[in-house]
């Protein structure tokens, strides 16, 4: 790898030898885990590994940086499609795995992509060492205890990615509505007392 991107980098032309261009084509690239070769097609670089680990394939070589130029040429991809990031978060939140926050900061930039719908009414946000579901989470202030979360300001930088998801400045009654439904559930089902705090959050719900 070294010795190719050398010789194309010496290049002027900026190009292979026309007898290496089956390089493209050929299955002969090892990748991270796997225990065969790859054509560089079937690859990505691993510069962004952390936005779709569980959903790609990536190419296994050490000092990928220094031979960008060669990985360029044979059309290694760099960088993910949508898919794979929403993908991959929904995979994170299924399994219960701690999400690298530079994926919120992904996907907010491409905020406006259809893509996003896939996370619509999906446990996608990952605070406090769980995940939640956009419509459980406001930017203001709720009285709904521990059935229900406030968003850190420091957040706001995700703005336009959590609005497209689903998330709301505050609640209304609607919301107050599936939180007594709720607790209906977690108490009622199995005819337990509820406590004081509890209690408040009824009493807070039907005055909503």
């Amino acid at each position: 790898m070294e010795h190719l991107n050398q010789r194309l980098t010496e290049n002027e032309s900026g190009e292979l030898d026309k007898s290496l261009e089956d390089l493209e084509y050929m299955e002969w690239l090892p990748a991270q885990g796997k225990a065969r070769w790859y054509k560089p097609s079937d690859l990505y670089a691993p510069y962004q590994k952390y936005l779709f680990e569980s959903q790609a394939t990536f190419l296994d070589i050490p000092q990928q940086f220094s031979q960008k130029p060669l990985l360029q040429y044979l059309k290694i991809k760099s960088k993910p499609e949508i898919t794979l990031v929403v993908k991959h978060l929904l995979y994170c939140s299924e399994n219960n795995f701690q999400v690298n926050e530079g994926i919120y900061r992904f996907l907010n930039d491409n905020a406006s992509k259809e893509e996003l719908k896939l996370l619509k009414d999906k446990k996608c946000l990952y605070f406090d060492n769980q995940y939640w579901h956009p419509n459980r989470v406001f930017w203001d202030e709720h009285p709904f205890g521990k059935y229900r979360r406030r968003l850190d300001e420091g957040l706001r930088e995700f703005n336009n990615f959590f609005k497209n998801v689903g998330v709301k400045e505050k609640p209304d009654y609607q919301d107050a509505i599936e939180v007594l439904k709720e607790i209906g559930e977690e108490f009622g089902s199995i005819n337990k007392v509820i406590d004081d705090k509890i209690e408040n959050i009824v009493m807070e719900c039907w005055k909503m």
